[in-house]
């Protein structure tokens, strides 16, 4: 989380902290992007599709950063009052995705201005200090951990057999990582809450 909220962006991290290895990038990408994409005719481009998991990782890292920094600083009215529209105009959107552009312009272009109506209200300054440690003490999960069945699906990416998979628990996510080499990668998350 320290890295986030040095840029606020995740494309950093995915960038520089996430498993080197490509099939298994691909396959987080495209796990994620099927909910866009599963009855599309048209094969949208990895590149296409990468550029809107971007937007919706910034999206949930963002939205778990106000949670955590900013929660009795911002007015909760404006800033929910700011998000509605375009947080809407996503919740909205006809399925399937039918093609790179389509993707771009309804849903990789309306999340990325979302995310930045949401940067305005984290307060990176607050990470980690103690008000933030109170809140990451008192979160509650109720979603199960993934290891076991993540080692099962990444397993098909080229995924060492008995490659270990450690967990970590910050803010609203489980983050999964894999050691390559000397340093721990992520290899993906998911939410420590149900929706």
């Amino acid at each position: 989380m320290k890295r986030f909220y040095a840029t606020l962006n995740f494309e950093t991290i995915w960038k520089e902290d996430v498993v080197s290895s490509a099939s298994i990038r691909a396959q987080e990408v495209l796990l994620l992007m099927l909910q866009l994409t599963w009855e599309s005719k048209q094969r949208i481009p990895l590149a296409d599709q990468e550029r809107a998991y971007l937007a919706q990782r910034n999206f949930q890292m963002l939205l778990s950063a106000v949670k955590f920094t900013a929660p009795q600083t911002i007015d909760r009215a404006a800033f929910e009052q700011e998000l509605k529209e375009p947080y809407e105009s996503l919740t909205r959107i006809e399925r399937p995705i039918v093609s790179a552009a389509d993707m771009e312009a309804r849903f990789t272009t309306p999340m990325n201005r979302l995310c930045d109506i949401i940067r305005k209200y984290v307060d990176p300054g607050s990470y980690n200090g103690t008000s933030y440690q109170a809140r990451a003490a008192a979160f509650t999960e109720d979603a199960p951990d993934e290891t076991l069945r993540l080692q099962k699906v990444f397993q098909l990416s080229s995924f060492a057999t008995g490659t270990k998979i450690y967990l970590a628990r910050r803010e609203m996510f489980y983050l999964y990582f894999i050691k390559e080499a000397d340093a721990f990668k992520l290899l993906t998350m998911s939410g420590r809450v149900r929706d």
